[in-house]
């Protein structure tokens, strides 16, 4: 897949077929400032999932591209930052483990030779 975030190609897409902010956000019925949310795949500023994805396939009914297509990229685009995410937990279980187990032995080592 292209690096290409989903907003940038809603957004490059929505501009190729001359459609201003304005009547998008007319015929979607979606906020100009949503609107910009999406373009710039900002997607902490919808309450759910089910708003991202209805706003999404109605983006992609207003401008004349495939919902489904659409769908389907933000799915990749979302996935492979949840890939990312849990990669990141991991690697954080780990580490706070190693260190929970240093304080642990150092505790150990203070005890044994302390008394």
């Amino acid at each position: 897949m292209s690096s290409e975030k989903i907003g940038e190609y809603l957004k490059r897409e929505r501009e190729l077929r001359g459609i201003s902010l304005d009547e998008l956000s007319s015929c979607t019925k979606i906020s100009k400032r949503l609107l910009l949310s999406i373009e710039g795949s900002a997607w902490d500023e919808f309450p759910s999932e089910v708003f991202i994805r209805g706003f999404l396939r109605n983006y992609a009914d207003c401008i004349g591209i495939s919902p489904d297509d659409v769908l389907l990229r933000y799915e990749e685009e979302t996935k492979e930052t949840s890939d990312e995410t849990s990669h990141n937990k991991a690697t954080d279980k780990r580490l706070l483990f190693a260190i929970l187990a240093l304080i642990i032995i150092t505790i150990t080592i203070f005890l044994v030779n302390f008394h």
